[in-house]
């Protein structure tokens, strides 16, 4: 008899309060911001002991220790080579240099940089009292016995260097790609493919992100109510699964009910209901840059890393969140249709009884929860697909690029140390 009445008989009630009912999974989208929108993790030059390491750019770390080696090379140069890097007249400058036949093969490897700051060591050592003690320490000037004798040995350590440095610039450059396709991915996963691809040269992955798409660009379509886009996504551009800031959407605010309390009582800022015909763009930019203002409050952003771990952890923290947020209306379902695992795909809040199954379209009142209505997404056309979900798969690609950019770095640092070695 007990049983009969647990299986038959949940709530009394035909409605129950839904005002925040999707604060959880709003704190998932904020994770995802704030971490998506860090800049993209730097990689520095770490010299020094263990207790006293410092870190400075490793392109630099490179080309400082190229100049104190072409500087070294300076002091054996052949006397037709000194005559150049004494030269200050404009034939002297890298640009005549580099046009003259008999002259440019000396330093046709050489940037205008850094040949100008060959001329000036050249001098620098010859005369200038700040490099004394690089004179005492190496003894120079040089007999010409012993300029002779260290020629073949400096000239190939510059070689050496150099060759280094180009090594260096390319794994650098690598580096630089890598993590700009990491930016390009965070982007993909926030706001959708087309705004990621749209950024052109505003793409710094050093500095952290902090625009957002005006509202033709915003991923949802501009005549789309909300429960086109969320009930049940197929994979259709501009609907949920797409993006992030689609999907929250969809958890906070509803198509007919003018009070949008789902993810927070009060409501986030203005939050608009979102119905069927013109400006849907328009009000769901709105309602996602109120979201960000709570975001930096629910999650602030000096409380997340972005590392391929923590990326990670948010998506299965995600997956596990599924399904796991709803409420029997009335009697509770006998029929298979109806039951509970139906919902094993929704994020965010239902509600489910005999007579409808798990929904996700958003009901006429905002405060309540009724049966076949919710507050949520249906992700179960992607996640039987190959392709699952969109912005999920984006944000794996951040921490893949995230951990490409990790193998290149040490490349960074094997090539610093060759240089070292020099």
């Amino acid at each position: 008899m007990l049983l009969e009445l647990a299986l038959t008989f949940v709530l009394a009630t035909a409605a129950v309060d839904a005002a925040g009912e999707n604060a959880r999974e709003f704190r998932r989208i904020c994770v995802f911001y704030q971490l998506l929108t860090q800049k993209i993790t730097e990689h520095k030059a770490v010299s020094g002991g263990a207790t006293n390491p410092t870190t400075e750019d490793p392109a630099a770390k490179v080309g400082e220790i190229v100049r104190h080696i072409i500087k070294l090379n300076l002091t054996t140069v052949q006397s037709e080579i000194a005559a150049i890097l004494a030269d200050n007249t404009p034939e002297g400058t890298h640009e005549k240099v580099k046009d003259n036949a008999a002259k440019k093969g000396y330093f046709d490897r050489l940037e205008k940089a850094e040949f100008d700051t060959m001329k000036t060591s050249f001098k620098a050592i010859s005369t200038d009292e700040t490099n004394k003690d690089f004179r005492t320490k190496y003894g120079l000037p040089l007999s010409q016995e012993r300029k002779l004798s260290l020629q073949k040995t400096f000239s190939h350590l510059a070689r050496r260097a150099l060759d280094i440095r180009d090594e260096h610039k390319n794994i650098m450059e690598r580096l630089e790609n890598v993590r700009k396709q990491a930016r390009n991915q965070a982007l993909a996963s926030l706001y959708g493919e087309a705004y990621a691809n749209s950024i052109g040269s505003d793409n710094k992955p050093s500095q952290p992100w902090k625009d957002f798409p005006d509202k033709t660009k915003f991923p949802w379509a501009d005549t789309a109510g909300r429960d086109a886009i969320c009930e049940k996504p197929d994979g259709g551009a501009e609907k949920a699964g797409q993006a992030i800031a689609t999907d929250a959407v969809c958890l906070c605010v509803g198509e007919t009910a003018g009070s949008n309390i789902y993810c927070k009582d009060p409501t986030l800022g203005t939050n608009s209901q979102i119905n069927s015909g013109r400006t849907s763009q328009a009000k769901a930019t709105a309602n996602w840059k109120g979201y960000v203002s709570e975001c930096n409050t629910v999650v602030p952003p000096e409380t997340v890393q972005l590392k391929p771990r923590a990326l990670e952890a948010a998506i299965a923290e995600f997956y596990a969140s599924l399904g796991k947020n709803s409420a029997a209306i009335g009697t509770a379902p006998a029929s298979a249709a109806n039951s509970l695992a139906k919902g094993s795909a929704i994020f965010g809040y239902y509600g489910y009884d005999s007579r409808a199954g798990p929904p996700c379209a958003t009901p006429s009142t905002a405060n309540t929860a009724e049966q076949g209505k919710g507050a949520c997404i249906d992700y179960v056309n992607l996640l039987t697909t190959k392709t699952g979900i969109p912005w999920v798969n984006a944000v794996l690609e951040v921490s893949e690029k995230l951990i490409d950019a990790d193998k290149i770095a040490r490349e960074s640092q094997v090539s610093i140390a060759n240089a070292q070695q020099l």
